[in-house]
């Protein structure tokens, strides 16, 4: 089974213009569409390189997550690697959901969410390592043990997020709203909480917040939950009312 990822309007991510066609619904399954070819392909066993790709995984690594991911299968292969394929002609099986690609243990490293609406998934003990989630919408979502190790989060929604035991070495969380976000046992070793929103957080038993950047630079309110020896870091003027 292979996948494609396309922009909002079905064009390529390397090519905007050139346009992949919406499978049919009829008769309450879903119809393949026509098969692409690309006629100028480069001729070699390379996954890179001039062709139509496919991925073998899951993970939008390599362009923006839009919501638009199908499953997929093409012909004629002309190269391939561990994550993608690289084909002459393809075509659209099926739409796959969100609740397809985001789910507990996922492999979403490196993967391009910048922007995306992941409100409730459930991404327990998910690879997050190294992914792009700036902006991203991970309100309520459970996160607990996942490995999100070097991380964008920055100006993310993580509120009520549930990123218990996650590992956040050296996560980007600079100006993420973390307001009621369970980080109890969580890895802060050197994440950066540059104006990050701490109010009523739980930070209990966080560990190696000591050794976590900007902390003194985050919110927080009189419900944020956080040992004795760190909450005199906090400064009086970033206190919320």
């Amino acid at each position: 089974m292979m996948y494609k990822f396309l922009n909002h309007n079905l064009s390529s991510y390397h090519n905007p213009n050139f346009y992949y066609q919406m499978p049919t619904f009829k008769d309450g399954k879903w119809v393949p569409s026509e098969w692409i070819t690309e006629k100028d392909c480069l001729e070699s066993d390379e996954a890179c390189g001039k062709g139509l790709h496919l991925m073998k995984i899951l993970n939008p690594k390599y362009g923006i997550y839009t919501g638009n991911c199908f499953e997929a299968e093409g012909k004629d292969l002309l190269g391939e690697d561990n994550d993608k394929a690289r084909f002459k002609s393809i075509r659209l099986i099926r739409p796959v959901s969100k609740d397809e690609i985001f789910v507990p243990y996922a492999n979403l490293r490196y993967a391009d969410l910048r922007y995306a609406d992941l409100s409730d998934a459930d991404l327990s003990n998910a690879n997050l390592s190294s992914a792009n989630l700036r902006y991203a919408d991970l309100s309520n979502a459970n996160l607990s043990s996942a490995n999100l190790r070097y991380a964008n989060l920055r100006y993310a929604d993580l509120s009520n997020a549930n990123l218990s035991n996650a590992n956040l070495r050296y996560a980007d969380l600079s100006s993420a709203d973390l307001s009621s976000a369970d980080l109890s046992n969580a890895n802060l070793r050197y994440a950066d909480l540059s104006n990050a929103d701490l109010s009523s957080a739980d930070l209990s038993s966080a560990r190696n917040i000591n050794n976590s950047f900007n902390l003194e630079e985050s919110y927080w309110n009189k419900f944020t939950q956080i040992d004795a020896e760190f909450k005199k870091l906090l400064k009086k003027d970033r206190f919320l009312e």
